[in-house]
């Protein structure tokens, strides 16, 4: 994953890929913890796009 982010063209500036790519497997080990504990894939599906529009956000 942090390969695949240092070679990206379009990864905003104010994100270093080593910590962007930990960060985003952070959220994906969470995921898995979440869905381990019975959350549903609707549940599982909101907080997943939560996590990517809070990635997203220009103002982050």
């Amino acid at each position: 994953m942090r390969r695949r982010l240092e070679q990206a063209t379009d990864l905003p500036s104010r994100y270093e890929p080593a910590t962007l790519a930990a960060l985003v497997h952070t959220i994906s080990d969470g995921i898995a913890v979440q869905a381990a504990a019975g959350r549903n894939r609707d549940e599982l599906w909101q907080l997943a796009n939560l996590a990517l529009r809070a990635l997203l956000d220009e103002g982050a």
